[in-house]
């Protein structure tokens, strides 16, 4: 963690899902709004991986970078400060929906 990012990563992969990084951007050379070939997702462990070997350029593990906001039974929740499991838990419902998207158009 650090002082920008207070909230530890817990390598749900949002972030990654939500646009891609420059570092994917560049590699793969497709827009942030593409999904990033690069990026692997366990739904058993709900955990996602970069697989560019570009950790420290990117920042996995040193935070929870998600600037969003989760909203449960009229709630507004900051979605950095959610516990792990719940953070896991959104970002397997956005890669079951993107999957199931994708999918359609295969």
């Amino acid at each position: 963690m650090s002082k920008k990012f207070p909230y530890p990563c817990c390598r749900c992969g949002l972030c990654c899902f939500s646009e891609t990084c420059p570092a994917g951007m560049e590699v793969y050379n497709i827009p942030k709004e593409y999904p990033c070939p690069g990026l692997d997702y366990n739904p058993e462990t709900m955990t996602a991986t970069c697989n560019l070997n570009v950790n420290h350029y990117v920042g996995v593990g040193e935070g929870c970078c998600m600037l969003a906001r989760a909203i449960q039974d009229g709630v507004t929740y900051d979605f950095a400060a959610l516990p792990p499991e719940k953070k896991r838990m959104v970002a397997l419902h956005f890669w079951e929906c993107k999957r199931t998207t994708s999918m359609a158009f295969h």
